[in-house]
C-alpha cells in the first residue's frame, strides 16, 4: 500500500468526522452519510481527482472490490482491502481500523490483517 495514501487513510478514519456503516460503501440517511472503511478511501481518492465525482463513482461500484484507478492511487493488492473491508463489516470501528493500518506490515498484509480480525473476533467471543 502507498505508505501516504496509508497515512492519509488512517488520519481521515482517526478524524472523527466519518459515520461509519457496514455492508454497503456508502449510505446517506436523514441527511448525514455513512461510510464503510472504503467509502473512507474512496471518498478521499475522488478529492485528488478533480474529474471523479462520488456520485460518478458509485454508480457502478461493486462494494467487494475497487475500482482500478482507487486500486493504482493507493497500491497493494485488492485482497487486503476486502480483508479491511471484512473487518468493516464484522463490527470493527474506524479507529481499530486505522490501528490495523498503522501496524500494517511490509510483507504478508492480508494475512496480518486476517490474524487481526480472527483475534478481535475472538475478544468479542469472549465478552
Amino acid at each position: 500500500m502507498n505508505k501516504d495514501v496509508q497515512k492519509l487513510w488512517i488520519d481521515a478514519l482517526e478524524s472523527g468526522r466519518w459515520l461509519q456503516t457496514k455492508d454497503v460503501m456508502k449510505i446517506s440517511h436523514e441527511g448525514q452519510n455513512y461510510h464503510c472503511c472504503l467509502g473512507v478511501l474512496s471518498e478521499l481518492w475522488v478529492a485528488q481527482d478533480p474529474e471523479c465525482t462520488m456520485e460518478m463513482m458509485y454508480a457502478s461500484f461493486d462494494t467487494a472490490s475497487l475500482k482500478r484507478s482507487i486500486l493504482k492511487w493507493a497500491g497493494g493488492d485488492l485482497r487486503e482491502y476486502r480483508e479491511l473491508a471484512f473487518c468493516n463489516d464484522a463490527g470493527m470501528s474506524f479507529l481499530e481500523i486505522a490501528d490495523i493500518l498503522r501496524r500494517l506490515p511490509e510483507t504478508e498484509e492480508n494475512e496480518f490483517i486476517r490474524n487481526e480480525r480472527d483475534m478481535w473476533h475472538e475478544k468479542q467471543r469472549l465478552r
